[in-house]
């Protein structure tokens, strides 16, 4: 999450909800609790182990960033109201950006897809 969002509140509410808390700290924060453990164990995860904690950031940012990427290609809703329609919908809306963003590595990175000839 953006640091924007960092709060011993919202630390507690991710981790009631079963989730660890990953929120980038800001300049000058202190691990002093005020009646959140999870806001003073995400810190000291992050002082314990930086890079672990911030591979599983990262992870997550990297999520965020692939759900607006399919946002801004897909601007209209899903179109069909029958429940089985819907579904083959948005399956063939993620088969498009994974094509889209297979073919974009591809041709970035002279990469050849094991099915084709080289």
């Amino acid at each position: 999450m953006d640091s924007a969002y960092l709060s011993r509140d919202n630390c507690t509410l991710v981790e009631e909800h079963g989730g660890n808390p990953r929120i980038y700290p800001k300049k000058g924060i202190t691990l002093r609790r005020e009646g959140s453990w999870a806001w003073t164990e995400m810190l000291l995860d992050f002082i314990q182990n930086p890079q672990e904690w911030l591979r599983e950031y990262h992870t997550r940012s990297n999520v965020e960033s692939g759900f607006s990427t399919f946002k801004r290609h897909f601007l209209s809703p899903l179109r069909k109201s029958i429940q089985r329609r819907r579904k083959t919908e948005a399956f063939a809306r993620a088969c498009d950006y994974n094509l889209k963003r297979a073919s974009y590595i591809r041709r970035q990175e002279g990469l050849t897809a094991p099915w084709m000839a080289a």
